[in-house]
Parts: C-alpha cells; sequence; structure tokens
C-alpha cells in the first residue's frame, strides 16, 4: 500500500540523488494487476546524476533552424491594427508592437494570426507557412456591444507585479487550486459554493481577457473536496483530486464544447492514511504525478499509461520538488511558490532529476496566500502569469503578472512593410498573369452569404444581419436561392423579435430581483449602457449583456413570460439554432415545443445543409460537402433531410473510381465494397485514379478467415510495389493478439500501433486515417491506434491511395477519401 511505501521512503532519508535507486512495488489498491512493463521504463525511472543530457532550453533562447523561417505578410485595409501569433502578441523593434502592414517571421508551421484595433472587432485567419506567405483582413466590424478587442483587453494593461482580483470567478464560498490551460483561454478550479463542491471550468476569448461565468462539472460535485483540477493538452481530459480519500478522478469528453463524462478513477489507495496534497495530468495524458503527505512531510509520486484509454501502472516514488505538483505539459519544468518568489527548475528529459531552482520572478501579493496545505497557484505555460489564491472568507482568486511577454517560449518578432503607392503607367509594360484560380477553392455565392450572416449573428448584429440578407436578396448570383434567403429573412425577424423580448425582461427588473448568473443565482442592481449591473454577497460586478452565454440569455426573456407560448418557444428554439452546435439539444426541444413552426424550421434548416452539401459535391469538393452531410447526419435525426443527407454520403463511395491491378478477380457489390478472396496473388492493387496531399480516409474492412490480411497503402507514386515507394497501415486477422510493426494498424514495418483494437475475422472494422504532411494518425473502432511519421527520403508528400489485396481474405467497402486543405 502506498502508506507502507511513504514509510519505507522516510526509513533510507533519501535525497535527490537517491530516488533513481528505490523500486517501488506497491501497487495502488483497486488498480489491478498491471501488463507487463505497463510503465515507460524509460520515462518513469529518475537517471543517475551523472546523466549527460543537459536540461531543456528555454525557445526563446534557441536560434531557429536556418532556411525554415517564413517572412509571413500581415496586410490590413487600413493600417494599424496590432498583430497577434497564436494569442502573443508580436512585436518591433525596441519591444515595440508589430502593426499593420508588417511581416513577421515564422518556422515552419500552423499558426492563428489575429489583427486588432480600438473600436473594430478582432479578425482571426489561419495560415500554414511555408504554404503560406501572406494574410489579408477586410475593414472589420464595430466591436460588438460589451466586447473588447485584444488591444483593449483589461489583463494586458497590468505591469509586472501588479495583481487583480478574478471577479468573474470568485463568490463567497471557498475557491481554490486554480489551473490554467496551455493556451491560457480555460481555466478549472475547485469551489464550495452552494451550487456544489465540485470542479468549475471557465473560458476566455484571449489571454489578456477576464474569464466568463464558469460552469460546473456535473459530475465532480459530490460530498467530499475536490481540489487540484488540471487538464490535458487539447483540453479532453480533465483530472481531480479528494485529498482526504487519496484518489484521483478522470473526466473525458468529446469536444471543447461538450461536457466532461466516463468519470472513472484513474489513481488511488483506498487503505492510505496519508493525505494527497496535489495532483497534476501531463499535457498528453499519459503521466499522472502527486503529492502524498504521511506525517508532515511530502513525498512526490508519479504512474504511467501507454494509451489515454488504458489504466495507470504501478506508482513510483519521485524527487518532485517543493510540496506540489506544478508542472509543464511536457513535465519537464517544476514550479515552486512560497508567497514570495517563484522558482523553476528543469530537466533535459523524464529520466532525470531536476536541477537546482531558478528565480523567475518576485512578488508582493494584495494578500497573503491561501493555506500551504494545498496547490493554491499556478504558473501560466509561458512564465507570464501567476494564478493564485488569497486568504480570507472568500479565498477568491487573484491573477499576478510576472513579467511583460513570455518568460517561457518565443515573442514573435516582425518589421513594418513600407507599401509602394500606385503609379500610373506611362508606358505598357509585361504584365504578371495571376496563377488560374481552382474555381473549386471559392465559396458558393449561398455558402458566402450564410458565412457572413452567422459572423454578423453571432456578434448579435441583428439589424446588420437582416440588412444583409435584404441585399441578398437583390444579388443576381443568389437568383436560385431566393426561397433560402426567404427563410434567413424570416428567421432573422424571429430573433430580433427573441432580443426585443430579453430586452423587455430587463426593463421590467426592479432593484433586489433574482436573475442567472452562471450556476447561481445573484441580485439585480440595474441595467445601463447595454451593462447588466449585478451584486453578490460580497462585492458589485457588470456583465455587458453581449458577453452573456445564449442559456443566460433565455432564461432573461423567460423572467417576464412564466408560461411561455409556442411563439415563445419558436423565438428561442431559432436562436439557439445559430448558437454553437452544444445547444442542439435544447434548440431541438424549443422547437419541439412551437408545434408545427417548430418542425418545419428544423426541417428547413437541415433541408438547406443537404442542398450545400449537394452542390459541393456536385462541383468534386468532398470535404465541403461532406461537412454540412455529416452535421444533418449527426443533427437532424426524425427530418427528411437525414435520410437524404444518407443517401448522399453512400452516393460518395460510388464516386471513387479504383484502377484493379493484378490476378485478382476482386469481387463487387453496393457501397463500393471490394472483396479480394482467400488466396495470394502477387501486385494485387485497387489503385484509386486520383492523387491526395493531405487527406483523411474513412472505410469498414473485414477479414473472413484466420489468414486473411490486406492493408492502405498511401503516398503510392502509382508505379512500382506500393510496399517499396509507399507507406502502408496494416489490416490483418489478429485481433486479441499482442503489437508490432506488422500487426493490425501499424505503420507497416515501421512503427507498431498503441494497441491492437481490431476485431474477431467475420466482424466489420472501422478505420479512419488522416495524413497531413508526416503526421499519421489512425484510428481503428473509434480508438486511436497509431500516431506515426511516415518519413522517406524518396517518398514525395503527394501520391494514389491503394488497398491491398495479394494476401486476400479481406473485404473493404464504404471507402471515402477527402482531400484536406
Amino acid at each position: 500500500m502506498l502508506a507502507d511505501v511513504l514509510i519505507q521512503i522516510r526509513r533510507l532519508r533519501l535525497d535527490r540523488r537517491s530516488w533513481g535507486q528505490v523500486v517501488l512495488v506497491a501497487t495502488l489498491a483497486g488498480c489491478g494487476a498491471p501488463e507487463e512493463k505497463t510503465l515507460d521504463e524509460s520515462a518513469q525511472a529518475v537517471a543517475p546524476a551523472d546523466d549527460p543530457t543537459p536540461p531543456v532550453t528555454n525557445p526563446r533562447d534557441q536560434a531557429l533552424p536556418a532556411g525554415s523561417v517564413t517572412a509571413l505578410r500581415v496586410l490590413t485595409a487600413e493600417p494599424g491594427w496590432t498583430v497577434f501569433v497564436n494569442g502573443i502578441e508580436a512585436v518591433a523593434a525596441e519591444d515595440q508592437p508589430l502593426v499593420t502592414p508588417c511581416v513577421v517571421h515564422l518556422p515552419d508551421g500552423a499558426w492563428r494570426i489575429t489583427v486588432s484595433r480600438a473600436g473594430a472587432a478582432d479578425q482571426s485567419e489561419r495560415a500554414l507557412t511555408p504554404e503560406i506567405r501572406e494574410v489579408q483582413f477586410d475593414s472589420g466590424l464595430p466591436v460588438p456591444e460589451g466586447q473588447v478587442p485584444a488591444v483593449e483587453a483589461p489583463l494586458s494593461r497590468l505591469a509586472p507585479g501588479e495583481s487583480t482580483p478574478l471577479a468573474s470567478l470568485n463568490s463567497p464560498a471557498r475557491d481554490a487550486d486554480p489551473f490554467v490551460s496551455v493556451d491560457g483561454l480555460t481555466i478549472a478550479f475547485a469551489s464550495d459554493r452552494p451550487a456544489g463542491r465540485a470542479i468549475y471550468v471557465a473560458t476566455r476569448p484571449g489571454p489578456g481577457h477576464h474569464f466568463d461565468a464558469p460552469r460546473q462539472v456535473a459530475l465532480s460535485r459530490g460530498a467530499d473536496r475536490a481540489a487540484s483540477p488540471s487538464l490535458s493538452a487539447d483540453g479532453l481530459l480533465l483530472a481531480y483530486l479528494l485529498p482526504e480519500r487519496s484518489r484521483v478522478w478522470g473526466l473525458q469528453r468529446r469536444d471543447l464544447a461538450g461536457e466532461f463524462g466516463d468519470r472513472k478513477p484513474l489513481v488511488f489507495d483506498d487503505q492510505s492514511r496519508a493525505v494527497w496534497r496535489s495532483a497534476q495530468l501531463s499535457g498528453d495524458g499519459l503521466r499522472i504525478y502527486w503529492t502524498a503527505d504521511g506525517d508532515g512531510t511530502p513525498a512526490g509520486f508519479t504512474a504511467s499509461r501507454k494509451a489515454v484509454e488504458k489504466s495507470f501502472g504501478k506508482p513510483m516514488g519521485y524527487d518532485l520538488p517543493g510540496a506540489h505538483a506544478c508542472l509543464s505539459p511536457d513535465a519537464l519544468r517544476q514550479y515552486t511558490f512560497d508567497g514570495r518568489e517563484v522558482h523553476r527548475r528543469r530537466r533535459g528529459s523524464l529520466r532525470q532529476s531536476f536541477g537546482e531552482p531558478e528565480s523567475i520572478a518576485e512578488v508582493e501579493l494584495p494578500v497573503p496566500l491561501a493555506d500551504a496545505g494545498a496547490r493554491s497557484w499556478w504558473v501560466s505555460e509561458d512564465e507570464q502569469w501567476l494564478f493564485w489564491t488569497g486568504q480570507g472568507a472568500a479565498e477568491d482568486l487573484f491573477v499576478t503578472r510576472l513579467r511583460r511577454g513570455p518568460g517561457w517560449g518565443r515573442t514573435w518578432h516582425g518589421d513594418p512593410l513600407v507599401l509602394k503607392p500606385a503609379v500610373a503607367a506611362t508606358e505598357a509594360k509585361p504584365v504578371d498573369v495571376p496563377a488560374p484560380v481552382d474555381p473549386r477553392s471559392l465559396p458558393l455565392p449561398y455558402t458566402r452569404h450564410w458565412r457572413e450572416l452567422e459572423k454578423l449573428i453571432a456578434a448579435r448584429q441583428f439589424p446588420a444581419a437582416q440588412k444583409l440578407v435584404r441585399s441578398s436578396l437583390e444579388q443576381r448570383e443568389l437568383a436560385g436561392e431566393r426561397d433560402l434567403l426567404q427563410r434567413d429573412l424570416a428567421a432573422i425577424t424571429l430573433i430580433r423579435e427573441f432580443w426585443a423580448g430579453v430586452l423587455e425582461s430587463l426593463s421590467r427588473l426592479k432593484p433586489g430581483d433574482e436573475v442567472p448568473y452562471g450556476t447561481t443565482r445573484v441580485e439585480f442592481v440595474r441595467f445601463e449602457n447595454q451593462r447588466l449591473v449585478l451584486k453578490t454577497k460580497t462585492s458589485e460586478l457588470a456583465k455587458p449583456l453581449s458577453e452573456l452565454p445564449p442559456a443566460e440569455v433565455v432564461e432573461l426573456y423567460l423572467l417576464s413570460r412564466p408560461e411561455p407560448t409556442p411563439q415563445d418557444a419558436l423565438r428561442i428554439g431559432v436562436y439557439l439554432s445559430f448558437t454553437p452546435r452544444r445547444y442542439e439539444k435544447v434548440a431541438s426541444s424549443r422547437l419541439a415545443a412551437a408545434g408545427d413552426e417548430g418542425s418545419q424550421f428544423r426541417e428547413e434548416w437541415f433541408a438547406r445543409l443537404v442542398r450545400q452539401g449537394g452542390a459541393e459535391f456536385d462541383r468534386g469538393n468532398l470535404a465541403e460537402g461532406t461537412a454540412f452531410v455529416d452535421e444533418v447526419l449527426q443533427h437532424g435525426s426524425g427530418t427528411a433531410a437525414h435520410a437524404t443527407a444518407g443517401k448522399l454520403k453512400a452516393g460518395l463511395y460510388d464516386r471513387l473510381s479504383w484502377e484493379l491491378r493484378g490476378n485478382r478477380k476482386w469481387g463487387r457489390d453496393k457501397e463500393g465494397e471490394l472483396r479480394a478472396e482467400a488466396g495470394r496473388f502477387e501486385r494485387s492493387y485497387a489503385v484509386s485514379r486520383e492523387m491526395y496531399g493531405d487527406f483523411e480516409l474513412s472505410c469498414e474492412w473485414q477479414v473472413t478467415g484466420a489468414t486473411g490480411q490486406g492493408g492502405i497503402y498511401f503516398r503510392y507514386p502509382g508505379q512500382g510495389d506500393p510496399f517499396k515507394t509507399g507507406f502502408k497501415i496494416q489490416l490483418a486477422s489478429d485481433a486479441g493478439k499482442g503489437v508490432d510493426q506488422y500487426s493490425t494498424g501499424s505503420l507497416f514495418g515501421q512503427e507498431a500501433p498503441l494497441t491492437n483494437a481490431s476485431q474477431a475475422a467475420g466482424q466489420w472494422n472501422t478505420l479512419k486515417l488522416r495524413v497531413v504532411g508526416e503526421d499519421v494518425t489512425a484510428t481503428i473502432n473509434e480508438v486511436v491506434v497509431l500516431k506515426a511519421k511516415a518519413i522517406s527520403e524518396t517518398a514525395a508528400l503527394t501520391g494514389h491511395v491503394a488497398l491491398d489485396g495479394v494476401a486476400g481474405g479481406i473485404n473493404y467497402r464504404r471507402v471515402l477519401i477527402v482531400p484536406l486543405k
């Protein structure tokens, strides 16, 4: 048991260099016997002191590889917009803000470029360098009421060493143990507020903004005190601690807009008397670190697993400096804070001990730090911010700026760009002929209209949205979509009626009335300048109406309508239909309550999506068309459009054209099925007519006997042996067996899968294969089995896809290949 392990460690009086010599044999009660080599010894064992690996180097101290930097041009309709790269303000000479027009110097990769200026809504574009070398932005829209541009974000105005309370998160109850995601946009914390003792999460639009109202993680609510939450780097896994229970729970969600579910224990010891102080999940979700306190002296522990679907293995003693786990996502940096000074310790690999402490900031807090027995603080990934909990009745959450600009990671630099004014030509000169543009890359007229409409409604600029629809009705290129535009106009009318109802409810409120705020209700003070002034038990706060989540806006609408009519339900359902997809179920429920009009709106909504998807398929845009059709299949059950979408997608399988090579007589059937009967036929492949660069393939496959096997080749140039000139994802009749570089799900002959997720012979399996550049991800039966690099000195980044039929005894069907932009 873990308590016995603690006793053994204390008896040995281990110093930091001794931890690597300890072998812990205790297993956490209830975790079960781990698989052989469940722990990755190279990642978990502490290296000897003479390990030559140097500590991890701060990226800002490393020179970018020569030849890997792109000068990305950033242009705006008017000059003077401030440029942000992945949420970080880019700088010019002397660390002044970089403004447009300009170039920003970026290494090869994917980037989110944002431009911001006072009085205008922020604009963002994705840029993949070096393929994209210029991004352009329009004049922009006015700032929606209550929103704040990034250049005016309140936290960005804090000076180093300055602190401010996180007013939107605080409550009269105990709020503690903050954890902030890698991108700085999500915070998780523990709270004992009346809505329930649980973990709460909140988000914000940028690192300089305050957070929105927090939402309770329902499955974390309970009688036991929850503490020390942490999130994986992708935000899909949440871990939190029950200190007195010596237990860490884990929850999972499918997307960032979804709710956390699938609750299960990660590590625990039901027989230990030690209080677990803090715990943290690594960024990849494969390791967990925690500290346990048996007699007042904290001891560190860790456990690992091979995949997020697996259980954690044996606990191991770990040299974790300080009383709490506060590590970077890669676990190569550990932070400590004593209420006055923040220290960082580094190591070069997961096998090493942490090095000597380095001071990164000295701070003077406005109130004392909360009890050191809990993890009451958190250092942001870029070491620019300290989030912490102060002592007092409310134990309010605060943020302190440690420095201006990242302390860890790069600050992106650029240079002003001087654009030459246009000069009238005095003589004829050769004109550069622009490269031809594939018309399929341009949005269809109605799709372009719809995207602009969604943008305006999301910004709650309803008069402008109505004006847009009326203008579109007069455009000749949209003459064939007048029926859709008329429906859009009717929807905008209903949304404007809904919003008028919200304002009517606010006009009837009196000081002292209760109104919804997050998961609680607070006291209404007044409504002025499009802001709600609300009062908690300890303070007043102002919340812009435009920043309220849709669910709270609906509650405001219903305040003056205790018995909503079908027309009220229709307005609410239409409004929610234009909000993020997490409100889809609520929208459908409201539309159902609206009767025939609600049913008709829902039918027309999904019929529009099917129509857009079909138009994209007709011009060969499978990616765009599939996105429309999949939305109908996911959310449009019960509508006529749902059946139409199913037929559209089924028809896609016949759009793929295959060249059958070799002597095998492939069997053919509906849904594009190809059957390779048992028996070996050399050089037998079904090769795609098209060539693909980045793509996503989905299919179903089935082995028909004990020796059946095949696979999916990609990046095949079309000539020669695909095994020698391309890459292959192996598919075989090996269900229930171990894994190696030749088993199902492997990058054949190169890298073994994480697990064997195939089903027994005779059963159909699903495969999703995503190839982007050199990155390959394979998912079999909804389990990610492979994340690998397809690297070759000779293979190109484009090629054919081929179905392997050499060995036989394998069937393929519903094969769909979608090129990725």
